[in-house]
């Protein structure tokens, strides 16, 4: 059995595990948006000046619950998916940019989305970014990181070049 290194993954593979990656990145955000509003909308009725029970605690609680699991299931998507190309483009970083860039625009595209779905629903648009922060500042750290080493091997590069 051939180890993730030595192979070469085919276009189809990496477009593949890419719509699989999107499918559930999407359904995990939705799933956490869909749970936050009800939490909150259950939650209204603490200000309605209704009784409530401790059933009714339970209930928002519980809900709360699976909706910090959702968000957790987002970063930890995020984070699998990472270590997975990485693991693949080890020795093609081009593709491992790309997957970034296109990870970018993912995140972009479902913060516009959240904070479209904020004038509709009763969740705040800070609870519909949220599951998005983590994935951005470690994207923005990785971008970053590249910058710095793309630049210290054009150094590293010129100077050999000196000597020689």
């Amino acid at each position: 059995m051939k180890s993730l290194k030595g192979t070469k993954q085919s276009p189809l593979f990496l477009n593949l595990y890419f719509t699989i990656y999107v499918l559930l990145i999407v359904i995990s955000y939705v799933a956490y948006v869909v749970l936050d509003n009800m939490r909150l909308s259950h939650s209204a009725l603490f200000l309605s000046g209704k009784q409530v029970t401790q059933t009714d605690v339970q209930y928002i609680d519980r809900i709360g619950q699976w909706t910090s699991i959702f968000e957790a299931s987002f970063f930890f998507l995020f984070l699998i998916s990472l270590f997975i190309l990485l693991l693949l483009s080890k020795s093609n970083f081009e593709k491992f940019i790309v997957f970034l860039t296109a990870n970018v625009v993912l995140i972009i595209g479902i913060g516009i989305i959240g904070f479209i779905f904020s004038f509709f629903i009763s969740s705040p648009v800070g609870n519909l970014l949220q599951p998005i922060f983590l994935p951005l500042i470690l994207i923005s750290c990785l971008f970053v990181y590249l910058f710095w080493k793309k630049r210290r091997e054009k150094k590293i590069f010129k100077i050999q070049n000196r000597h020689q």
